[in-house]
């Protein structure tokens, strides 16, 4: 079962069914357990023995980055094109 680290707090409050489709696809998940925006080392430590992470866009490249040859995504859906409005 692949897990995942959520670090994005609030994460499913208000709407449940982001939570909902990770655990419909079978992902066991971590909402960050501190309650507040993790310092650099304390997500490099939590991120170790996950499969995703699902995160804001402030962290480091250095901790973030997939390991070399590893594909990453930043979106779980394909991106539409956007609409080009006449000039």
């Amino acid at each position: 079962m692949p897990k995942a680290l959520i670090t994005t707090i609030p994460f499913g409050e208000k709407n449940r069914l982001p939570l909902e489709l990770l655990e419909g696809g079978g992902v066991d998940y971590l909402i960050n357990p501190l309650g507040r925006r993790l310092k650099e080392m304390e997500l490099a430590e939590m991120v170790g023995d996950v499969d995703v992470l699902i995160a804001g866009s402030a962290w480091t490249a250095s901790i973030c980055s997939p390991p070399s040859g590893a594909a990453s995504r930043s979106h779980t859906r394909p991106m539409r094109r956007r609409r080009q409005w006449p000039s």
